[in-house]
């Protein structure tokens, strides 16, 4: 393990070189992915400081790391599945040699992932964009440009109600980490005749536009469980984070939590105001012709360098998640016109916990006409028969078959609630009768 550490690490006391050897010993016979196979034979000393580095020195603790993301990536298949095409932002790149590195073959992008990603453009900008002066990619997100409410509200849309909204964020996140893996092992493999070796992405955070209202709560839940994700199977993935264009109360906020934060990690986060400091501070690390020309540099790459927000969301298919609000002392009711032998399932649940009455009619097509039962929530009369009894419950699942053309109506009834009105987040799809 004689490797410079040159560009990426100080040189190692004696100490700690004990504690690579330590911890180099005891990974033999853990079963490990491809990947990390490959660098332990080109650079061991770079690849087992990270783990140490990420569990501040203690040797059991980077060993239980190092196992528990070998068995997390030999799980998810990121060294044997294809991973191009996808749909992370990349520019600036041979997206051939990409694919001929990572060489698992042709990806298929109609993935929960890819959709994800598509409904999250309406939303979120950012992506991978060339390198840095070290020849570290670089990944820039536009932060001030993030619709957080609408974020909450595009997660919803892909997941049935009552179940965790992090695949949303996360799965996306998963296949741009990835991307970022091999652009590293691309840039090795480039730098190797040099002696060079980059082992970690320049980040930039730009926070034009970025204002408290950024702050909501459920969004920043979201966002954390990438980070979460991050510090368990990521160690040391962030040589330096640019924080641009930054408002005052960000460095204020900043400034109060370092105080929790170890020397080495604040190091790794640089504050920026905005402007002309902001373009010096970004040039001295990436050239100008690599740099995005809104951040203050003359690239111009075709499409846009990173993209902003998108203002519609792409039809992605298939049945989205609906919010329903359900007044105190009144009751609300969504409505499926149903031919003879469909199938209509519904699956709900309530916010928060509360509890809500439901139950569901069906009326034939001669009866009466969509409209009249759509506009008669608390004339349950109107709505025909009863085909689920009335209940209060906090979520439900199930299904009905129309015996004929007719109306399938569920009524979320919150009549017995006088002063709390209820949130029921509401997914129904109909499947036409089988031939």
């Amino acid at each position: 393990m004689s490797e410079s550490l040159e560009g990426v690490y100080d040189p190692l006391t004696p100490e700690q070189a004990a504690k690579v050897a330590e911890l180099r010993e005891r990974i033999e016979g853990i079963p490990r992915p491809p990947g990390f196979t490959r660098m332990l034979e080109d650079h061991p000393t770079l690849f087992l400081l990270k783990w140490l580095f990420a569990r501040k020195w203690v040797v059991e603790d980077a060993l239980t790391m190092y196992k528990d993301c070998c068995e997390w990536r030999i799980e998810q298949g990121f060294d044997t599945k294809p991973l191009f095409p996808n749909s992370v932002w990349v520019r600036g790149y041979d997206m051939d040699k990409l694919k001929e590195i990572h060489g698992t073959g042709q990806r298929d992008t109609d993935q929960f992932a890819d959709k994800a990603a598509a409904r999250l453009k309406t939303v979120y900008a950012g992506g991978w964009h060339k390198w840095d002066k070290d020849g570290r990619p670089v990944y820039y997100e536009r932060t001030g440009h993030v619709k957080t409410r609408q974020l909450v509200e595009r997660c919803r849309e892909m997941m049935p109600p009552g179940e965790s909204l992090d695949p949303v964020v996360v799965e996306p996140h998963k296949l741009s980490n990835e991307t970022g893996n091999v652009l590293l092992r691309a840039q090795n493999e480039k730098l190797k005749a040099e002696g060079k070796y980059v082992a970690q992405a320049t980040v930039v955070l730009d926070c034009t536009g970025l204002s408290m209202s950024h702050f909501y709560s459920p969004a920043l839940d979201l966002l954390k469980a990438n980070s979460t994700m991050d510090q368990k199977y990521g160690p040391e993935g962030m040589y330096k984070c640019y924080v641009v264009n930054a408002p005052t109360f960000i460095k204020i906020g900043w400034n109060m939590i370092r105080l929790w934060i170890d020397a080495r990690s604040q190091a790794k986060v640089v504050f920026v105001s905005p402007g002309e400091p902001t373009r010096q501070a970004l040039l001295n690390a990436i050239n100008e012709e690599d740099l995005p020309d809104f951040l203050g540099g003359t690239c111009k790459c075709e499409g846009g360098c990173i993209p902003d927000v998108e203002e519609n969301a792409e039809s992605l298919g298939g049945d989205a998640t609906l919010e329903l609000t359900v007044p105190a002392r009144g009751a609300k009711t969504h409505v499926e016109a149903c031919p003879k032998g469909a199938e209509v399932s519904w699956q709900w649940s309530s916010a928060n916990g509360n509890d809500c009455g439901f139950h569901v009619f069906f009326k034939n097509v001669d009866e009466a006409e969509l409209d009249t039962v759509a506009a008669t929530e608390t004339n349950t009369a109107a709505m025909g028969h009863e085909v689920v009894p009335s209940s209060r419950q906090t979520s439900g699942k199930g299904s009905f078959t129309a015996p004929q053309d007719g109306y399938v109506t569920l009524r979320f009834d919150n009549t017995f609630s006088w002063m709390k009105g209820k949130t029921v987040h509401l997914r129904v799809s109909t499947a036409a009768a089988s031939s």
